[in-house]
């Protein structure tokens, strides 16, 4: 649905995570409506385990919202490299998971 990117917010000299709703779905409402409920939804989260949500919005027509940033890879990249998980990773992720829920 949309692209993250490492950004550096230059006054503050700390870096953020910003998400942009893909160009392609920038003109469907629905599309539109989903990424602000998840920047919403995100944003009433308040757990180690879920990064925090800071800004959100729209600027000429893009869509965004600003995240904290994680150093690391995330879960999906990982499953694309590894398929499979030991169940003792596995049961790891979905637990940190389920706390922060």
């Amino acid at each position: 649905m949309g692209v993250v990117y490492q950004a550096q917010h230059p006054s503050l000299e700390r870096y953020a995570a910003v998400k942009f709703l893909a160009a392609n779905l920038a003109f469907d409402k629905a599309y539109i409506d989903m990424f602000l409920r998840e920047a919403k939804a995100a944003a009433k989260l308040n757990h180690p385990n879920v990064v925090a949500v800071h800004d959100a919005g729209s600027i000429q027509g893009i869509y965004y919202f600003v995240m904290d940033y994680v150093e690391g890879r995330d879960l999906g990249t990982l499953l694309k490299e590894r398929v499979v998980l030991p169940v003792q990773d596995a049961v790891s992720y979905i637990r940190q998971a389920a706390v922060a829920l």
